[in-house]
């Protein structure tokens, strides 16, 4: 893993077993989580904070619940 998505594993991890991969160049990635309730509160504690001087924008993924 990339070090960029290693750093952003352990921020995520915070609320739970996670995954990342971040698409060079496209300035956007995904994050997968082990359980569906981590994404909200990863959603409700991150969204819109600071990471490595970027804003994160996070969401579920279309067709998530």
């Amino acid at each position: 893993m990339a070090a960029q998505e290693q750093a952003l594993a352990d921020l995520l991890g915070a609320v739970g077993s996670v995954t990342i991969r971040i698409i060079p160049d496209k300035g956007f990635g995904f994050a997968t989580f082990v359980h569906c309730d981590h994404v909200k509160d990863a959603i409700k504690q991150f969204n819109s904070s600071t990471f490595q001087g970027q804003r994160l924008s996070l969401s579920p993924a279309k067709g998530g619940q």
